[in-house]
Order: C-alpha cells, then structure tokens, then sequence
C-alpha cells in the first residue's frame, strides 16, 4: 500500500492487525456492515480507548473502506460515524516545568539501553541528552514527533535558520512549510551536525518512544508517555496565543490545514485572563 512510506506507517499496521484479528483474517470485506463497525466500535470502547483514539482508529478502518470502494472490492462505500470528542483542556508546559524536563535529561546516568522483541528494530543507546535536544527542537518549532525524526541535513539552513518540510510522505500535509528555526534550535542541529550524525535526529519513531518510556521511570510524576512530545506542540502553539500572535500566523507556524484545528489553542491560561483585568 502507498501507506508504507509515510509517517504513520507502523500505527496504520498496528490498527490493521487488530482490525483483522477481530473479524477474522479471511473474513471478506464485503461482509462487513455498518452493525458489524458499530460492534467493533464498541470492543475498542470496552478495551479502554478513549472518543478520540478510536475515533482516529476508525479512520484508519475508513480508509481501507474507500480503497476497497475505489478497486471495486466493494459495491459502495461504508459510511462510519464518528465517536464525540469532549472538548478538554490542552495540556502544555509551563516555563517551569520545561526547564526541569530539561535539567532532567542532562543527568549524568542518563542513559537509556533500547530493548525490543521486534527483530527489525536494532538495539541502541540513546542518552537522555539526545532526548533533551529533540524536546527543545519539539517545544520551539512546533513540529510533529514524525516531521522532526523525517528531517535530513539538505532540509536545515543554519545561516537562514529555517526547517523545510517538504516531502508529502513524511509530514501531515501536502503543501511544503518553511520552519523557522529559534536560536536555541540552531545551536542544537549546529551541534549535532557538528558531532557526525547522519541525519538530525537518526532515530525511529518507536526508539524515541522507548526513550521516552525510560525518561517517564526517571520521572515518575511526568504524564503518559504517548503524550509527551505531543505536549510539546501544544506548547508550542498555545505559547504564540498567549503571546498575541495572530491566529492566522498560527496557524501556518503550525502547519496546520484547517483554522477550526488552530482555533481549539484560542483559549487563554487562568493566569491570562486575570492579567487582562
């Protein structure tokens, strides 16, 4: 599938695997139903996943449907109806808590020995260090986990300070997106260039993740891992609101295709609001 390549790769399989191993692996697809989603709709409820991780889930699910549609597989397309998503508070980090995620990555036993059961993933190290350097690059460019592990030397401009973001299978958009690139980001990729690595960040998606799982033990009070660096882009975009920036300008740092999606940062910090009285 052209899937293969992009980003979300490993998390289209897994969604696979378990969308098959609930119908069954030779089940047909022209014999699954709307009655028969809304059955698995309520498996993924009562194993735990909240409206909107099934609700990403399922969209997986629908695209399969609409390439089944499309090679004729299946007569017409399925319609699937989508979960309610309550409208949460977006967690950020405040200055404070940056700074001690950061002073934490730079302890010095702060080494991380990657362990996987799954063969095709070789064994490495990373140091908390190389953690701290991606979170600063995560909380001051706003990027997404996949956009900055998709980043290769041809992509940075040091002298410009800017990021490219320009190949459709490797970001969360079609359209390329220019990201400036803060003092403190350049001094990180400088560094690391400096330092002989292959490409910025020469790590997969779950070696980060993993990487992550051993900063949380050193961390305990630290939220779920799966929302750790997501945080930091919700940082990011909920920084440059409470700053004033305009929301339009927000929403292309973001790189964000849909206003709507930027509007959900609108919102200002308790400590905002008293300041505006």
């Amino acid at each position: 599938l052209e899937w293969s390549k992009q980003k979300a790769a490993n998390a289209t399989y897994s969604v696979m695997r378990l969308t098959c191993s609930y119908f069954g692996d030779d089940t047909e697809i022209s014999s699954i139903d709307s009655y028969a989603i809304d059955q698995f709709k309520l498996y993924l409820e009562r194993q735990g996943n909240k409206p909107a991780t099934v609700n990403r889930k399922l969209a997986i699910v629908s695209k399969v449907f609409r390439y089944a549609h499309r090679y004729g597989l299946i007569e017409r397309k399925l319609e699937l109806t989508k979960q309610r998503e309550p409208r949460g508070r977006i967690k950020y980090y405040s200055r404070e808590e940056e700074q001690e995620m950061l002073e934490r990555n730079l302890m010095p036993h702060s080494t991380c020995v990657l362990q996987y059961e799954v063969a095709s993933v070789n064994l490495r190290k990373i140091k908390f260090a190389y953690l701290r350097d991606f979170f600063i690059v995560l909380i001051d460019t706003g990027m997404r986990r996949g956009e900055v592990l998709s980043l290769e030397w041809e992509d940075v401009d040091l002298e410009q300070r800017t990021l490219t973001l320009a190949d459709p299978e490797r970001i969360k958009s079609s359209i390329t997106r220019l990201v400036p690139a803060t003092v403190r980001v350049t001094a990180v990729l400088k560094s690391r260039l400096e330092q002989g690595e292959i490409r910025p960040f020469d790590f997969t998606g779950p070696q980060m993740d993993y990487a992550a799982a051993c900063f949380k033990k050193c961390c305990p009070s630290e939220q779920d891992v799966s929302a750790i660096f997501h945080t930091c882009r919700h940082t990011f975009i909920s920084r440059l609101v409470q700053n004033g920036v305009p929301i339009v300008a927000v929403k292309e740092l973001a790189g964000h295709n849909d206003i709507r999606t930027t509007m959900r940062y609108s919102h200002l910090a308790p400590s905002n609001l008293v300041d505006a009285i």
